[in-house]
């Protein structure tokens, strides 16, 4: 007999193919010459598609979560504090932002250095340059006088402005006023005056280099943080003073 899978001539009563395992089923020679001649069909072999080895990437250690928390606050609060500053300085700039005059009022050659008092200068040199005006309004110089030139390095312009508040004081009736109300009148139109000044030296030292402009607009500019201790010194001075001389003057009068 011979196995009707693969044509295997087998012993007579077995009921398995000694050779594939299959159930046998009693066939003639014949047949089982003709299962052997026959061709056998297999299925064609797909190729398979290549595969491409990806490289992994090292997986990053666990971040504490309160950590990530902070950094995504962070990051997210950074973004907005950017966003706003930039339509802020969008609307209070209309005209642009000018990194020379930036670099003088700051003290930084750092660009993009926006501050509120940069956003200020800005809008009041602009308006002198274009309305050629030479009065405004400048708060720091009606509290501090002739101080808040000093504070923008001007010094010889704040102390003959104070000088000049000094002697304008003495005047009767009307004196202490003025002298008031003229440093923050005509404090921007000064600070303007020697910014141009600053400026014109940079752009003839330095005729191409933008930077080393910057850095000496900076350097030339910014605020001298020991006026204050000046300017608090000069106070309690003028308050003894007033104590010990002008007060008795006046009672002897009474």
């Amino acid at each position: 007999m011979f196995c009707s899978n693969c044509g295997t001539q087998l012993s007579e009563g077995l009921n398995f193919c000694t050779n594939c395992g299959t159930r046998l089923v009693k066939t003639t020679a014949a047949e089982g010459n003709a299962a052997v001649q026959q061709p056998i069909q297999t299925a064609p072999v797909q190729a398979e598609p290549a595969q491409t080895t990806e490289r992994v990437q090292p997986s990053e250690p666990a971040q504490n979560p309160a950590a990530a928390q902070n950094n995504a606050q962070s990051y997210f609060a950074g973004q907005a504090q950017a966003s706003n500053m930039a339509y802020a300085n969008q609307v209070a700039d209309p005209y642009g932002f000018d990194e020379l005059l930036c670099a003088y009022i700051t003290g930084s050659a750092a660009p993009n250095q926006y501050e509120t008092h940069y956003l200020y200068y800005k809008q009041a040199f602009t308006k002198i340059s274009m309305t050629g005006s030479k009065t405004s309004w400048n708060w720091g110089a009606f509290w501090f006088s002739g101080f808040n030139l000093m504070w923008r390095k001007s010094y010889g312009k704040g102390i003959g402005l104070l000088a000049l508040c000094i002697v304008i004081s003495f005047i009767p009736f009307l004196g202490s006023l003025i002298a008031l109300f003229i440093p923050p009148i005509f404090a921007n139109s000064l600070h303007y005056d020697r910014y141009n000044q600053i400026l014109a030296e940079a752009k003839s030292l330095f005729p191409v280099d933008t930077m080393k402009q910057r850095m000496h607009l900076a350097q030339r500019g910014g605020v001298d943080k020991r006026i204050l201790i000046v300017w608090i010194a000069a106070s309690v001075i003028a308050v003894i003073i007033f104590t010990l001389l002008i007060i008795p003057a006046l009672l002897s009068l009474v």
